[in-house]
């Protein structure tokens, strides 16, 4: 999909590009010489135009595909929790909600990916204007590893060659 949106993208910039010179040349042409360019659009581009348009549609996903997908999807993730754990992200969001009544706690199967399954120790929240998810979740579903220095407070995050560290106060703004 990414190399079809690329060509597109291409394409329409070529055309774009031709256009745009095809009408300075005329212009041009009309104020200095009185005569009048001429531009044609050769068979191939309209052709190439025409294939990238097919393509997009191709590639846009159908809708109710996409709403069967999201549905079969967030059954999967519900599946992958016990009853306790359940119990226990509920219990966060409860507390979450007292410490901060305007704070809206998200289901644990808001958030999907189809590289990755995240599991949560604690629900995702949307507090003050900001989508907060918990990093242990999402390095752990993408099969990094992440370690917490308590003396320290620094988060280690690593995948393979990538390390990446950060106090724990930054991660909380």
């Amino acid at each position: 999909m990414k190399r079809k949106l690329l060509s597109f993208t291409l394409i329409l910039a070529l055309l774009m590009t031709s256009a745009v010179c095809a009408y300075a040349s005329k212009n041009e042409s009309k104020n200095n010489s009185g005569k009048s360019s001429v531009t044609t659009t050769s068979s191939d581009q309209i052709d190439a135009v025409e294939k990238v348009k097919k393509d997009i549609v191709k590639a846009q996903p159908n809708l109710k595909e996409r709403k069967e997908y999201l549905i079969e999807k967030r059954k999967q993730i519900q599946a992958g929790y016990t009853v306790q754990e359940r119990s226990r992200i509920n219990a966060a969001g409860e507390a979450i909600k007292n410490e901060d009544p305007k704070a809206k706690v998200l289901g644990i199967d808001s958030v999907i990916s189809n590289k990755a399954n995240f599991k949560f120790d604690t629900p995702p929240v949307i507090k003050d204007g900001r989508t907060l998810i918990p990093v242990r979740a999402i390095t752990q579903g993408f099969g990094a590893e992440l370690t917490y220095d308590q003396e320290s407070q620094l988060v280690t995050i690593t995948k393979g060659d990538t390390v990446i560290e950060t106090n724990e106060t930054f991660l909380r703004c």
